[in-house]
């Protein structure tokens, strides 16, 4: 699949760097490294300041085993680059500076030695049960084995960049990191989620967000109100700090998964995300509005037996009024930046079904729809290159015939018989004609010639085989007998003859259009024959050539030649018997054809009656 584009690339006579990085990659993995090299070499002539290209040829060179060239190349694509940059890339940071990355990691290796020494972990008790060695004794024995094994790797490193040393000595400096880091803080953070948060794991593994999605809507929408009145009056009640927070997490956590539950079931209902957001957003509010209520209960109470509670109500309402409309705006915002890229995919699938390959999303995310759009762009880049090729397949491959072997029907694939009727047209004394032309005043002639021959025998339903210099072989019946249209059920050999007739007469116009180019008069000869065939691929695992073989495409070609003097059509046995009810038929003299033992009954066709070819121009 990549060989053919590479080609193309390569055949470029402008090329940009993006050319040549394209073909090293492609070289590299079609196994030519030393192409690649090339290529990439090219990429930095062209732009000699590029820091992607410095590091892909460092990377080549790596490959190659030239340390010392990928250094400098990795150094001239990191020199100028920002500190982030360079982490981005940082095995090309550790083979461009060396020391720097094993000064790193040996440094954060020693603290981890020396942690490990200080306070040894808990694993190492199994140690001393087994060997009798103390723990200090026995870290220390771990520390130099892996000190040992750390400098082992460094050199091979320093000594030809190997990747495998690198990624060991990257591991085991984060995970020295992460031990230094967590160590000290193990216990302290096992401590305070026993305590704060012991209610919450539950939650956090989402075994309860799974429990409630199988709960009917009903019982979701009830524990909602349920969950809400909890965190209003009952949550307050609790005098206790710590577990008062905890019960806050937690039932604000139930309260949430509830919501994203009886969202996924709206959605059911609604039909679009933003009413959803819409509804969720205002029943969000309410839980605190209950819970500001219940805070200011006293001070309700009083005002409303002193007769300012109007005013209260008035101030309450007025801000939660606030609080809906910023939810509501919220939901907004959250709903177009959801909808809004959606629509545009959707939209771009849509032109991309109507055969519109060129669309694009135009969408622009690092989050999830980001990778829609972009996996979206892919495959409509995908199906225009697979449609470009599908489309100049049809050009060298009969329509029907591309059609069965891009859907990989067995027919198609693999061969089978079929009763077909073929033809072999030729031209004469083309060979003669041929040596007082140009080559290409030969092409545009034959060009001219075939596009001549090729409609009547399309136009009648058969499949053009293979042009053969200035003959063709057409075959009727295959891949499969004709099931639409006008020529639904017709005999293959009535339609056959019906076509080389057609071509009989196209041949008269073909020199009346070409006599003012000085050409001479052409004749050709036509030979016919029909039955069982076998059709399907032949050729090599590597080329494969869908056609014919049998006798009778033998038979039809010996006809064909030997119509090389009479300028007409010769036709076999079987296709004169299948056609002498509409067509007069004259037998000729049997013929001696090379691998027949015995001759062959020759007819030809003197006319037809009742042709069809007004029935198809109807059509």
């Amino acid at each position: 699949d990549l060989v053919p584009i590479l080609r193309q690339v390569e055949a470029r006579e402008q090329k940009d760097t993006r050319d040549y990085l394209f073909i090293a990659r492609a070289l590299a993995q079609t196994g030519d490294p030393t192409g690649a090299g090339l290529a990439l070499q090219q990429a930095l002539q062209l732009a000699p300041q590029s820091r992607s290209v410095h590091l892909e040829y460092g990377y080549h060179l790596v490959d190659r085993g030239s340390l010392s060239r990928a250094r400098d190349s990795f150094r001239r694509g990191l020199e100028s680059a920002a500190p982030v940059t360079k982490l981005a890339n940082f095995f090309a940071f550790a083979v461009a500076w060396p020391g720097s990355f094993l000064f790193l990691a040996g440094s954060t290796l020693l603290l981890a030695f020396g942690f490990l020494v200080r306070r040894p972990p808990s694993w190492l008790d199994a140690l001393q049960l087994s060997s009798g060695v103390s723990q200090r004794k026995s870290a220390a024995i771990v520390g130099i084995a892996v000190a040992i094994t750390m400098v082992a790797l460094s050199a091979a490193f320093l000594a030809n960049g190997d990747r495998t040393a690198f990624v060991v000595l990257c591991l085991a400096t984060t995970g020295s990191l992460v031990w230094l880091v967590a160590s000290p803080l193990k216990v302290p953070i096992r401590n305070m989620s026993r305590k704060m948060f012991s209610g919450v794991s539950a939650l956090l593994r989402g075994q309860i967000y799974r429990r409630l999605r199988q709960l009917p809507e009903r019982r979701q929408a009830a524990l909602l109100i349920v969950t809400t009145f909890a965190i209003v009056f009952l949550v307050p009640l609790v005098e206790h700090i710590d577990l008062r927070l905890v019960l806050l997490v937690s039932l604000s956590l139930l309260l949430f998964s509830l919501l994203g539950t009886l969202l996924l079931a709206m959605l059911r209902y609604t039909g679009t995300l933003q009413t959803s957001l819409r509804w969720l957003a205002i029943a969000g509010t309410i839980p605190f509005l209950l819970f500001m209520l219940n805070v200011e209960r006293d001070r309700l109470l009083y005002t409303g037996l002193t007769g300012d509670l109007l005013e209260y109500i008035v101030a309450y309402a007025m801000v939660w009024f606030l609080g809906v409309a910023l939810a509501l705006r919220m939901s907004r915002i959250l709903s177009r930046s959801i909808v809004e890229p959606v629509r545009q995919i959707m939209d771009s699938v849509a032109r991309i079904r109507t055969g519109d390959f060129a669309s694009r999303t135009g969408v622009v995310r690092r989050d999830e729809i980001g990778s829609l759009a972009a996996a979206v762009d892919e495959m409509a880049t995908g199906l225009a290159e697979r449609d470009r090729i599908e489309r100049t397949f049809r050009r060298y491959v009969d329509t029907r015939v591309a059609e069965k072997i891009i859907a990989d029907e067995a027919g198609v694939t693999r061969g089978n018989r079929i009763h077909a009727t073929v033809m072999f047209c030729d031209l004469r004394g083309f060979t003669r004609l041929s040596e007082s032309l140009e080559p290409e005043g030969v092409l545009e002639l034959l060009n001219e010639y075939l596009a001549t021959m090729a409609p009547s025998v399309q136009r009648w339903g058969g499949v053009i085989d293979k042009f053969l210099g200035d003959a063709l072989m057409a075959v009727w019946g295959i891949p499969e007998p004709i099931t639409d249209g006008p020529l639904a059920g017709v005999p293959t050999e009535r339609l056959a003859v019906e076509a080389a007739m057609e071509m009989l007469a196209s041949v008269d116009l073909f020199n009346a259009r070409m006599a003012p180019l000085g050409y001479g008069s052409l004749t050709i000869g036509i030979g016919l024959n029909s039955g069982e065939v076998v059709a399907g691929p032949l050729g090599s695992p590597d080329r494969l050539e869908y056609t014919v073989i049998g006798d009778v495409v033998n038979t039809a070609q010996r006809l064909e030649s030997a119509a090389r003097e009479k300028d007409h059509l010769l036709v076999g046995q079987s296709v004169a018997e299948a056609v002498s009810d509409w067509a007069t038929v004259s037998e000729l003299a049997p013929l001696t054809v090379k691998g027949k033992r015995n001759p062959v009954r020759v007819w030809t066709v003197v006319s037809i009656r009742d042709s069809l070819a007004d029935l198809i121009d109807e059509s």
